[in-house]
């Protein structure tokens, strides 16, 4: 399924789907970053997305992953310190 895009003086995009759905383009869901998290942890991050494409159907790049790993990681190490 294509996107369409429009671009006007004012602004340089403008996507009314995406905007219509109320989606933050390149934002990634609490569901999809927990998936991202949980598969980054257990293999390497380019597994890690062979993983996703096997269960989920689509492709993210290593780099997303590990983001989204190290991210959460961060989050957790902070909260057992504050403890």
């Amino acid at each position: 399924m294509a996107e369409q895009v429009w671009t006007s003086s004012a602004r340089k995009y403008i996507r009314p789907l995406a905007r219509r759905l109320e989606m933050i383009p390149q934002a990634k869901s609490r569901r999809l970053q927990r998936v991202l998290t949980d598969f980054g942890c257990e293999h390497s991050f380019a597994r890690a997305t062979q993983s996703l494409r096997e269960h989920y159907g689509f492709d993210l790049g290593a780099s997303a992953v590990r983001t989204a790993t190290l991210c959460h990681a961060k989050r957790a190490r902070e909260r057992l310190e504050g403890e």
